[in-house]
């Protein structure tokens, strides 16, 4: 019996200290950056293309980029 829970305990043990190496959000911000590879209409675009060739524009000093929602002229 003494041997049972020594093998449980042992279990137990190696699996707190696995999953207190990983950090939680860690696998979601992997998922949600292998997701985006565009910005959609009225989104950022300092860091990403804009989705389905719409134009990004930016306000006069080159800051605050977003993708527009139509083909500007």
């Amino acid at each position: 019996m003494k041997f049972i829970l020594t093998v449980v305990f042992m279990a137990v043990t190696a699996l707190v200290l696995v999953s207190a190496e990983t950090p939680e959000g860690d696998a979601l911000d992997i998922l949600e950056g292998a997701r985006e590879v565009c910005a959609d209409a009225y989104k950022s675009c300092d860091t990403l293309k804009c989705c389905k060739g719409r134009p990004c524009k930016c306000n006069i000093i080159g800051q605050r980029c977003e993708c527009k929602k139509h083909l500007v002229n």
